[in-house]
C-alpha cells in the first residue's frame, strides 16, 4: 500500500511537469527563476514562494523555509525539495574598484563551476535588496597565448568581479559591502519546449513541481475525507532544515513515515 501512494504521488508530479498548460503557471515560474536565491540569502525567493501558495495559508521561518500541511490523519508522508542556488559572496574590494568573492556553498557543485562564470555577467545583491550589475573579468583569447605562463581562469581565486568602479569608494556607493551574495545576471533559462539551464535549475524545477501539485490538490473535488486519512507535509527551504525534518527534529512536526 505505502509503495502505491508513493508511486501515485511521484507519477502525479512528473504529469504536473509535462503538462505546463496554463499562462498562470509559466508566467509564475518565469518569476521564480529570475529571483537570485545564493545559499543563505533565499528569503526574496521565500517570499514569492508564499505569495504564489497564499491561498494554500503556507507557514514561513526566519530561515527561509516554507511549510504547508494537507490533511491531518496519519501517517504522515513529507515532500520537500532545497530552495536555494550556488553562487558567490562578496570578500574583498580593492582598492582599484574590483571584488574578490568565495563559492557559497563552499563546495563547487560541480568541476567547472568558477570556469563557467569568468567572464560573465551577475548581480550584486545588497543589504537594502538592490541588485547591482556586473561582470565576472575575463581573459582575452587573443592575448593570452603570447604570455609566459597565463592564469588558468579555472579557480575562484583568479574570479575579479568588475561593477565600473574605479576605487574601493566606488564599489562601496550603491551600498555593496563585504558578504552580499552574487548570483548569475540571467539566472535559470528555458531549453527548447521543456527543458531548462543554470544554476539551481533542478531546485528551480520541484519549486515549480510543488507549487503546482499542492494548487492541483487545492483545486481537486476528491474528497476531503481521503485528506483527513492521512497528512502531506510539504517542505522547500534549506537543505539542512530538510534533512532535520527527515530525522524527525523539526520542531512541532511529526516525523514522516517516509519522504521525497
Amino acid at each position: 500500500m505505502r509503495t502505491c501512494v508513493r508511486t501515485a504521488i511521484v507519477a502525479s508530479i512528473f504529469v504536473l511537469l509535462s503538462s505546463r498548460s496554463t499562462g498562470q503557471s509559466n508566467s509564475d515560474q518565469a518569476l521564480l527563476d529570475k529571483i537570485p536565491a545564493v545559499s543563505g540569502h533565499e528569503q526574496a525567493l521565500s517570499n514569492a514562494l508564499a505569495d504564489a501558495l497564499k491561498d494554500i495559508h503556507p507557514t514561513t521561518d526566519n530561515l527561509a523555509n516554507v511549510y504547508v500541511t494537507v490533511g491531518s490523519g496519519a501517517p504522515h508522508r513529507l515532500i520537500a525539495t532545497a530552495i536555494d542556488e550556488p553562487g558567490y559572496v562578496v570578500s574583498e574590494i580593492t582598492a582599484d574598484g574590483y571584488m574578490r568573492v568565495q563559492r557559497l556553498p563552499q563546495a563547487a557543485p560541480n568541476p567547472v563551476f568558477d570556469a563557467l562564470n569568468f567572464a560573465q555577467p551577475v548581480i550584486v545583491i545588497t543589504r537594502s535588496g538592490k541588485q547591482v550589475s556586473g561582470v565576472f573579468a575575463g581573459l582575452s583569447v587573443h592575448l593570452s597565448p603570447g604570455r609566459p605562463n597565463p592564469p588558468k581562469m579555472n579557480q575562484v581565486e583568479e574570479l575579479y568581479l568588475d561593477i565600473g568602479a574605479r576605487s574601493w569608494g566606488e564599489v562601496r556607493e550603491p551600498g555593496i559591502d563585504l558578504l552580499d551574495p552574487v548570483a548569475s545576471r540571467q539566472g535559470v533559462i528555458p531549453l527548447g519546449d521543456s527543458g531548462r539551464a543554470g544554476p539551481g535549475a533542478g531546485e528551480r524545477t520541484e519549486c515549480e513541481a510543488l507549487v503546482r501539485l499542492l494548487k492541483r490538490i487545492r483545486e481537486s473535488k476528491a474528497g476531503a475525507s481521503r485528506r483527513r486519512r492521512a497528512s502531506l507535509h510539504f517542505l522547500a527551504g534549506l537543505p539542512g532544515q530538510i534533512q532535520s525534518a527527515l530525522c524527525g527534529n523539526q520542531s512541532g512536526a511529526p516525523e514522516p513515515r517516509w519522504a521525497l
